[in-house]
């Protein structure tokens, strides 16, 4: 009865949709009690013995029943299709790599290449001290020529540290 109270209390509608939603609730709520007294009626008069086997006669059953229904899922029956197939997982390609691989760069200053970068920037020096026109040309119609080299210079000084 307490129950009920605290519902009714509790109902003050803000809108209509709320108000039927709360009629729902305390139609739901009163059907469920009247259950339950009558349930309640119904084993006044059994021992406590009794409700107890009462209580693990229907685990049992339920037990059963669930069980039936795992196995019914695996079995099957001459032409029908297996009701619970258990397929190999697709899974995605680097799913085990944490992504610092991308960090590191895919190529490397080798010291060949290292050798090759000191001769060139040589020669440039060579061509801007006697030649300053070729050496203007070449960086006009190549503007970051020597940064770049710089640039693979570092590089390579930092892949090797």
């Amino acid at each position: 009865m307490w129950f009920r109270r605290k519902i009714k209390d509790k109902a003050t509608p803000d809108s209509s949709k709320d108000s039927a939603a709360n009629k729902i609730a305390i139609t739901i709520i009163r059907t469920q009690q009247k259950f339950a007294d009558l349930l309640a009626k119904k084993a006044e008069h059994l021992s406590h013995a009794k409700l107890k086997i009462m209580l693990l006669s229907i685990g049992v059953c339920w037990f059963g029943w669930s069980i039936c229904l795992v196995i019914k899922g695996f079995i099957t029956n001459g032409s029908q299709q297996i009701t619970l197939q258990i397929n190999r997982m697709n899974i995605p390609k680097y799913t085990d790599h944490t992504g610092e691989e991308k960090l590191q760069p895919q190529w490397q200053v080798t010291k060949d290449d290292y050798a090759k970068l000191q001769k060139f920037r040589k020669y440039m020096d060579s061509l801007a001290e006697n030649n300053k026109r070729s050496y203007d040309s070449i960086l006009l119609t190549r503007p970051h020529l020597m940064d770049t080299v710089l640039a693979l210079e570092n590089f390579y000084k930092q892949q090797n540290r």
